[in-house]
């Protein structure tokens, strides 16, 4: 099951993580309403997210900052909205756009952040086929690791991003270096007791903000 959302709906995000049968991973899209990069993960989030639901199956719950149904979109947030977001997830506004991953909300508070600016860096030519792919080859990395130990789940994917990936994939070279390089993949916490409380600190804080009553 995956989730496509925007604050209103993080309120249902929060609650399946509070009251549903756990998920292997958990991950947030993060991007701003800006051009570039930030832009193009938006169309290609409002235009494939249908596919993004299907591809994600029961091994990673997601949730980004769009509601694809509702008709609320990113246009919605002022960048330091989506910014107040990731600081409370515990990630660097430096590293947006991004995918923040994360494992038992209720008890951890360690987070893997995969950057995306510093992969797709020629958002003009990044064609859909391309982002898809990527996403594709990813998932397939995310489903290996949701059978490890629990608290395995999160070295597991960042060891398989860095070393595993398809060598066929046109990604596969420009992840190796940014891989070796040692950077990319961001190990981080969140800034509250766990998962589960800097979410419910998002949607307290960003939900009136756009007029949303959150009981």
């Amino acid at each position: 099951m995956v989730m496509m959302a925007l604050v209103y709906s993080l309120k249902s995000f929060l609650r399946l993580i509070e009251e549903a049968d756990p998920y292997p991973f958990y991950a947030a899209l993060l991007y701003t309403p800006s051009n570039g990069l930030d832009a193009r993960l938006h169309t290609y989030v409002r235009e494939q997210w249908r596919f993004l639901n299907r591809l994600t199956g029961d091994s990673c719950l997601l949730f980004a900052v769009e509601d694809v149904d509702g008709g609320l979109s990113i246009e919605a947030f002022q960048p330091e909205e989506v910014y107040d977001i990731a600081r409370n997830l515990g990630v660097s506004v430096q590293a947006l756009p991004c995918l923040v991953f994360f494992t038992d909300p209720h008890a951890r508070q360690d987070i893997l952040t995969l950057s995306l600016g510093d992969l797709f860096t020629d958002p003009a030519s990044l064609k859909d086929e391309d982002m898809t792919a990527f996403f594709r080859e990813l998932q397939a990395l995310v489903d290996a690791c949701s059978v490890v130990e629990p608290a395995q789940r999160l070295a597991c994917l960042r060891e398989s991003i860095a070393r595993a990936w398809p060598q066929e994939s046109c990604w596969a070279e420009p992840i190796a270096r940014l891989s070796a390089a040692g950077t990319w993949l961001a190990v981080s916490a969140t800034t509250g007791a766990s998962l589960v409380q800097a979410l419910r600190t998002i949607v307290a804080t960003v939900a009136p903000l756009l007029g949303l009553k959150i009981p």
